[in-house]
């Protein structure tokens, strides 16, 4: 072989290469990237006061991140500004400050809902529940989980078809199929249900980097 056909060679085989590498720089970004639907930070007052609608408690901006506290008679459930209809991933920062409850809501229309519960200690566990009007609640699934007051973890939800798959700090820690998760349109919401930890009354906690997105 020719040293001028090895050099033809070569020169063929490294364009090759430099048009997949553009090629992938341009379609991999598209194969893996996510649609942001909506998202907030909190550190803009004027913006989260237009991205939430407050159903029930006392919901105030500290710190850069969105914070209420329930009572024994009175929940704190605040809902985004956006109607989501088919699959999504949601994220978000949760903090709980007393108490045991920290709680997302999807799906809800009128009163049907799901809700994912973080329960720190001494319950330290996940569940995902389903509630359909007055009928009583029904568990999903029901998984042990260290969570700790006064430490933020990262919360990822996916919902794929019927499948619930929950995230804590990246990790997968529950995936959950079930036939009963069919339609979770509606609004998505934060909050905190009245579970007092048997010390106090209260129960306290703080949001951040709240974002919901779908995949292109």
């Amino acid at each position: 072989v020719s040293k001028k056909s090895t050099g033809l060679q070569a020169g063929v085989i490294s364009a090759f290469l430099i048009l997949l590498v553009i090629a992938g720089a341009f379609i991999w970004p598209s194969l893996n990237s996510k649609s942001v639907l909506f998202q907030d930070d909190f550190s803009d007052p004027q913006k989260t006061s237009t991205h939430w609608v407050q159903s029930s408690g006392d919901w105030q901006i500290i710190n850069g991140s969105y914070y209420c506290s329930s009572t024994l008679n009175n929940k704190c459930l605040t809902l985004a500004n956006i109607e989501l209809d088919g699959n999504f991933t949601f994220l978000v920062d949760i903090y709980g400050q007393d108490g045991i409850d920290k709680s997302v809501y999807f799906g809800i229309s009128d009163k049907n809902y799901y809700r994912i519960s973080l329960q720190s200690t001494p319950e330290n566990q996940i569940i995902v529940s389903k509630i359909n009007g007055n009928q009583p609640e029904e568990t999903l699934s029901q998984v042990t989980q260290l969570i700790d007051n006064q430490t933020w973890y990262q919360l990822k939800v996916v919902l794929a078809n019927q499948t619930i798959s929950i995230y804590i700090d990246g990790e997968l820690i529950t995936s959950t199929t079930n036939p009963k998760i069919q339609s979770a349109g509606g609004n998505v919401g934060i909050g905190i249900e009245t579970i007092p930890d048997g010390a106090s009354t209260t129960s306290s906690a703080a949001f951040d980097n709240f974002e919901i997105s779908l995949d292109k």
